[in-house]
């Protein structure tokens, strides 16, 4: 009942742990050129985070989205002096003190019932006074902006501006249409100048006279009303100084007087700017309006007669039925984490896209490398012709034997005429004989050289043909990954393989092989079956209740033996000194199967042929040589034993 409680459990378990591969006990292979990236690629975002953080909190990341919009019943814009300012004269010189017309302004409002009746409300007129540089100042210089260079060059002195000192002045309002309920507009007026000392305006001017209009009608054919104005250029997307305003100076209207008469009707929009400066949580929204007139937003009517006498011109400030509405969102807390995670997203799937091939393919290479031996060569070279190498070398060895007790024999039974031509034969001294008789016994006894001993002492007690065998594990052939096999793996192009290319493509198709279940499980029964024909029933019995590998807390390094060095992955020192352990234990194992093969069976004989073969012939060779050489010192040392007596007697 338990146990079906706990199959329940553990088939309902959503946290379960993978089961995969590893190589070199790693769960993922990783390369120096991948560790290369990742830093790069690690210090790029964070150099983009501190960039966009600083840009967050200094609120310099600004979107904008600008719609324009239709209104049937225009709402009504305030054209207060704080936002919004004009001039106005009759080109001419002198216009303030002695203008050749009069303009008057007036703020006038019409409001229509229901039954289509309209009531017209009394007109209030605006004062006007001669233009200074306060009527823009306020405008220019909260945008720091210099409005005297201009002022000056444009001679605005000789124009008229509206009494900021007036009530009505500070509330000029334009809105609505004909058609509306409430329409308010501001009508300019060119008629005759009357010099009227008692008026109750401000500017009070002496007029020219009719005689001097007519010449001057005569000489230029007509007369200009100018009209400069305010007005703003948005850049919504720059998180600062965004407003612009300047002076528009591109209307006016030509008029002749009593025969040419000229009206226009001046639109105006405004831009309604809504800005959200909450960069947290809540919205912190700021409104703005700007009144904006478009160019050529206005029209234009002309009448040639003489009905309209002294009365030359009428200009109307009208609103227009459409309008900018200006949303601009600084960039918010989720904004910025959304950014910042798009692109580490991005930037881990660009440099993981190259870091895999490449990884991909040093990993193919590796396992080449590591699991199998290249033969570049045109020639292959068969067992055959191993084994025969194998058989030549073991005739070699018994040859030298033999000539080595023969010139023994031939020249006395001393030993130190024995040693003396060992010496002269091989080339060595008297104390590297004596390193080599430790040599000897370390071999006999099958004893290694300890874990720590000094460099130079090791390379001392080595064999001279050590280095042959080192040279031996070293030269053997390595691919190496490079740029046409990298292209080659995902362009599948004949002609950009090279022989690497293709001698690693049949090594990871033979690990694939390896690898597939298919394979695996014959390779599982065909070890069950050699179990069964090796060994009987008792013995299987006994090989399945084996003891399991023991992992000790602390465990002889001795112990722990390797089939083959990786050279590159550990330092200089540590491959020397397990070169000389391998190449030790090489050939002590070596000598043993030859002495088993002298007094084995036949079957014995055989299996241990075919287990040498596949050494190779350069490393069956190497082996040989040393074995030659050390059964010549034993043979020597046993000699001078033996006759040592003799000699005392």
């Amino acid at each position: 009942m338990i146990t079906q409680i706990q199959e329940i459990l553990r088939s309902v378990d959503i946290f379960g742990q993978s089961i995969n591969l590893s190589f070199r006990q790693r769960e993922k292979y990783k390369t120096s050129f991948g560790g290369f990236l990742s830093m790069c690629m690690t210090a790029t975002i964070i150099s983009f985070f501190y960039s966009n953080i600083l840009s967050f909190f200094s609120m310099t990341t600004v979107t904008s989205n600008e719609s324009l919009i239709f209104e049937d019943n225009p709402q009504l814009l305030k054209l207060d002096p704080s936002i919004f300012m004009f001039a106005i004269q009759i080109e001419q010189s002198d216009f303030i003190n002695n203008p050749f017309f009069n303009i008057t302004i007036e703020q006038r409002h019409y409001h229509r019932y229901d039954n289509g009746t309209q009531y017209k409300y009394p007109s209030q007129y605006i004062d006007l006074v001669q233009c200074t540089q306060s009527h823009f100042a306020s405008i220019f210089e909260k945008y720091n902006i210099s409005f005297e260079e201009q002022y000056n060059k444009l001679n605005i002195s000789n124009f008229l501006c509206p009494n900021l000192n007036n009530e009505n002045t500070l509330n000029l309002t334009i809105g609505g249409t004909w058609a509306s309920t409430d329409y308010y507009f501001l009508k300019f007026s060119v008629k005759n100048c009357v010099n009227n000392s008692e008026s109750t305006f401000s500017w009070k001017p002496t007029c020219k006279s009719p005689e001097q209009i007519q010449e001057t009608t005569q000489s230029s054919g007509s007369f200009r009303f100018q009209l400069y104005q305010t007005n703003y250029l948005i850049n919504a997307q720059k998180p600062k100084d965004y407003i612009q305003p300047f002076l528009s100076t591109d209307t006016f209207y030509s008029f002749v007087p009593n025969t040419m008469f000229i009206q226009s009707d001046i639109f105006f929009r405004f831009k309604e700017i809504s800005s959200d400066k909450g960069i947290l949580m809540y919205p912190d929204i700021e409104m703005e309006t700007f009144p904006y007139r478009e160019y050529g937003d206005q029209r234009e009517q002309i009448s040639i007669n003489s009905l309209t006498q002294n009365y030359y011109g009428a200009f109307y400030f009208s609103r227009s039925p459409y309008k900018y509405i200006i949303q601009r969102d600084f960039m918010r807390l989720d904004e910025l984490l959304s950014y910042l995670g798009g692109f580490t997203q991005f930037m881990i799937v660009i440099v993981g896209i190259f870091v895999s091939i490449y990884n991909r393919e040093h990993l193919k290479i590796q396992m080449a490398n590591d699991l199998y031996e290249f033969d570049m060569s045109l020639k292959k070279q068969n067992m055959r012709n191993i084994s025969s190498s194998v058989m030549k070398s073991k005739q070699k060895q018994a040859t030298q034997k033999r000539c080595s007790n023969k010139k023994i024999d031939s020249i006395g039974q001393s030993p130190d005429i024995c040693l003396n031509i060992d010496k002269q034969n091989d080339g060595i001294d008297n104390d590297q004989y004596e390193i080599q008789n430790i040599q000897k016994n370390n071999l006999i006894t099958n004893q290694t050289v300890p874990d720590k001993p000094m460099m130079t002492q090791m390379k001392s007690q080595v064999s001279k043909y050590f280095d042959q065998f080192c040279q031996y594990v070293k030269k053997k052939y390595k691919v190496e990954i490079g740029l046409r096999m990298i292209i080659a793996s995902f362009l599948q192009f004949d002609c950009l393989k090279n022989d690497d290319g293709i001698v690693v493509e049949k090594a990871i198709n033979q690990v694939n092989k390896e690898l597939d279940i298919q394979y695996i499980l014959k390779q599982l029964h065909e070890i069950q079956k050699f179990k069964k024909i090796l060994l009987d029933n008792n013995q299987i019995d006994i090989f399945n209740f084996s003891q399991k590998p023991i992992i000790a807390l602390y465990q002889d390094s001795q112990m722990r033996r390797r089939t083959k060095i990786i050279i590159g992955d550990i330092d200089t020192k540590s491959q020397e000194l397990a070169l000389f352990k391998q190449f030790t234990d090489l050939v002590n194992s070596y000598q043993q199967i030859q002495k088993q093969e002298m007094k084995g069976q036949y079957q014995l004989i055989n299996l241990n042929q075919r287990l040498l073969q596949l050494l190779g012939q350069d490393l069956s060779e190497i082996l040989e040589k040393e074995i030659a050489l050390k059964d010549q010192i034993i043979s020597c040392e046993e000699d001078r034993i033996n006759h040592f007596p003799s000699d005392q007697g």
